[in-house]
Order: C-alpha cells, then sequence, then structure tokens
C-alpha cells in the first residue's frame, strides 16, 4: 500500500501522547518510513505498524481515526480524477479501475443494489496480518471520507459492516458514521 493515505497517523498518535518513533521502533520499521508519501509498505509490516499503534495508543478505533483523515487529495492523481468524474458512479468505477496503483493489499468491491444505492467493499487479499480489523477500518474510513467529499458534507451512509467482531465500544463509529452499523 502506498504511505500516502496514512499520512495523519503522527497526528492520530499523538492525540493518546504516542510517537510516532516509538510506534516505528516496536514494529521493527524504519525511522523513516513516511519520509515519503510515494513509499510503499507491504502487507507484514503495515500490520506490525497498526498492531504496535493500536497496543502503543489503547485504541480499538484507532484505523477509523486515521481512515477518518483522509483527503482525496491523499490519492494525489487518483483523487483528482475521481473529483473529476461526471458523476458519483462515474468516479466510483475509475476508483475500482485505479485503486491498485495505490493499494495491493485488498480488492474492491462495488456492486450496484439499484435506486441510487451501492453497495462499496473491501476484500483483503492475505489473511494472517497482524491487526486486519485495523486495515479494514482504516480502508472503510477511507471509503466514507471519498464518499463524503465526491457526494458532499450531508452525504451519510444507510448502513456500515465490519468483517470483524465488535469492538468494546461503538460510540466513535456511530458518530462518525450516523448510520446503522
Amino acid at each position: 500500500a502506498r504511505l500516502g493515505s496514512l499520512q495523519a497517523l503522527p497526528e492520530v498518535l499523538q492525540r493518546f501522547a504516542v510517537d510516532l518513533p516509538q510506534v516505528l521502533q516496536r514494529a521493527g520499521l524504519a525511522e523513516d518510513l513516511f519520509a515519503d508519501p510515494e513509499r510503499r509498505i507491504a502487507a507484514e509490516p503495515l500490520g506490525r505498524l497498526f498492531k504496535a499503534s493500536t497496543e502503543l495508543t489503547g485504541c480499538e478505533h484507532l484505523g477509523l481515526l486515521l481512515g477518518a483523515r483522509f483527503s482525496l487529495e491523499d490519492f494525489v492523481e487518483l483523487g483528482g480524477l475521481l473529483r473529476n468524474c461526471a458523476t458519483v458512479g462515474d468516479a466510483l468505477q475509475a476508483l475500482l479501475l485505479h485503486l491498485h496503483a495505490h493499494d495491493r493489499l485488498a480488492a474492491p468491491l462495488l456492486l450496484d443494489m439499484g435506486s441510487s444505492r451501492v453497495l462499496l467493499g473491501y476484500s483483503p487479499l492475505r489473511h494472517g496480518m497482524h491487526a486486519p480489523d485495523q486495515l479494514q477500518e482504516v480502508a472503510i474510513g477511507i471509503a466514507f471520507r471519498l464518499l463524503r467529499e465526491l457526494c458532499g458534507p450531508g452525504w451519510k451512509p444507510l448502513q456500515v459492516q465490519f468483517a470483524h467482531a465488535r469492538p468494546g465500544s461503538v460510540s466513535f463509529h456511530r458518530h462518525l458514521f450516523c448510520a446503522r452499523l
């Protein structure tokens, strides 16, 4: 995955008085990992990064906090392409066609449900990585922010589903999505 989508991690960690170097050391990753937003990270080290971040912050929804800070600018050229599509449907099709340039950890899914409704999914290609729930929460947070930017601030999902166990608290999830979980 391209690290540009995760550039908000230091800011998110600071909310919990945790420094990025501390997380990187625990995860066994280079101190300059975030120096270049175009740098890529494989599933195994990304899982270690999410695991260390979650352990040090004690936050079950850390991935969602991170995804909720996403902006189309984080996708650079793809973000510009999506923003300039004629319709949201065209933008989602472009996302499906070009997401592999940013993320090869999962396969995106888009199903037309009729009546201007779609199901947008994200299915990891590798199983057994550390902190897969955080990867999923980051992806769902990014999808939420992406759709909010494309559809406008009044857009909200009808339902949001996760493929991991229910966290101890879903208050942040409810607050962010304002939808059925």
